[in-house]
């Protein structure tokens, strides 16, 4: 997978190669998804304590929006993946609160039991990871600033194709029946 460097008017509008980001197959669709970053350290203040890592990413998060092409068997590449991370999100709640009411349950008078936050947090690391993952296997955000935005997990081909563009270079051979300047229709609103 590459890594391709968006500047925030091509990003926004969608002036990229009509083929798919994710697989480089000719677009059939363009997506439009508001993407938010934040460095890395932040993820770190995770394991230290929840309250302060909202209110440090709140503050140090940087969002755009951006006008992508996808096939369409990608079409709904970040809808699936949002999917995920709820379910991973839901199933945090569900142990957290089982794991109170065990805790609760399982507590004796003048006996202690570990602190229900520590489970929490040990749970916690099960939606750390599952966050991860979701965002490894897919494109994200690397960096996001008032000029552009920096994807990875974006297919060669796009990214190939992309850098030729932006050095000026001629098609020898446009991939599909889209050529250059006659992009898919949006699809307004869509956030999948």
């Amino acid at each position: 997978m590459a890594r391709v460097h968006l500047g925030r008017l091509e990003a926004e509008q969608g002036e990229l190669p009509p083929l798919c980001l994710r697989c480089g197959a000719p677009a059939v669709v363009y997506k439009a998804r508001r993407l938010a970053w934040q460095p890395v350290w932040t993820i770190i203040l995770f394991g230290v304590t929840l309250w302060p890592l909202l209110v440090v990413s709140l503050i140090i998060r940087k969002r755009m929006s951006v006008l992508v092409p996808f096939c369409s068997t990608h079409r709904h590449h970040w809808l699936w993946r949002g999917l995920l991370a709820l379910l991973a999100y839901g199933a945090l709640a569900a142990l957290v609160f089982l794991d109170y009411l065990f805790v609760l349950a399982a507590q004796e008078p003048g006996r202690m039991l570990l602190h229900p936050l520590l489970h929490f947090w040990l749970t916690g690391i099960f939606l750390l990871a599952t966050v991860l993952m979701v965002q490894a296997t897919g494109i994200h955000p690397v960096e996001i600033t008032d000029e552009g935005i920096t994807l990875t997990g974006v297919d060669e081909t796009f990214g190939e194709r992309l850098h030729k563009e932006k050095r000026g270079t001629s098609f020898d051979n446009p991939t599909g029946p889209l050529s250059h300047g006659h992009a898919p229709q949006a699809v307004p609103g869509a956030n999948a």
